[in-house]
């Protein structure tokens, strides 16, 4: 034993092992994120004829005056559409009403009102990324299944540093595609209720 050496661990060594392996994996995750912002960006699709033709493949819908198409996006088998109001754009050329579409291919429903309950409870937990804060929500029953219905939502819609009075709206298709997610959102002074109740009324699953 008296001619032994004896080594203690090194804390300080231990410690910058673990710091470097938090910052390996946070670096990773950077990447991803860089990657999965490039390839959404890439697959943009801006062309309004392209954008009409992949939304004829799930619904039937003829835009209210004013609305274009604007982007179409497809991410991991999540496609998104939307359609802008141009009679109601900022001064930053952000629009105050949209009408927007999305298919996801995970989605999947045996029973229409577990699952509708179970997306929008998904829903209202990302209305806080929107900036949209929810002050009364109501349904409104259009035809005779579970999927006939419009989920109505009022609240408030932070533009820039202001909150103003806004809704949204949801209704649901499903169609030879899979289930279709139809939405509305808006400024109460740009697309009122009314107006948005009637454009979800008008559109017609495949």
């Amino acid at each position: 034993m008296s001619g032994q050496k004896v080594e203690f661990p090194d804390p300080q060594a231990k410690r910058r092992g673990c710091i470097l392996n938090l910052m390996k994996i946070w670096l990773g995750l950077g990447a991803v994120v860089i990657i999965i912002i490039v390839v959404v960006r890439n697959s943009a699709v801006t062309d309004p004829v392209k954008i009409r033709q992949a939304l004829a493949e799930w619904v039937q819908f003829d835009p209210p005056e004013g609305f274009y198409p604007y982007r179409k996006n497809h991410f991991w088998g999540v496609t998104a559409i939307s359609f802008w109001d141009q009679n109601h754009a900022n001064e930053e050329g952000r629009t105050t009403a949209i009408v927007a579409f999305i298919h996801d291919t995970h989605w999947e429903a045996d029973s229409a009102q577990a699952w509708l309950e179970s997306r929008m409870q998904t829903v209202e937990a990302q209305f806080g990324e929107i900036e949209f804060k929810v002050r009364a929500k109501k349904q409104e029953k259009i035809g005779a299944t579970n999927w006939d219905i419009i989920f109505i939502y009022s609240g408030l819609q932070k533009m820039d540093a202001e909150m103003e009075p806004a809704i949204a709206c949801y209704r649901f298709f499903k169609t030879k595609h899979g289930i279709v997610q139809a939405h509305t959102l808006g400024l109460e002074s740009s697309f009122p209720l009314e107006k948005q109740i009637e454009v979800l009324r008008a559109i017609r699953g495949t």
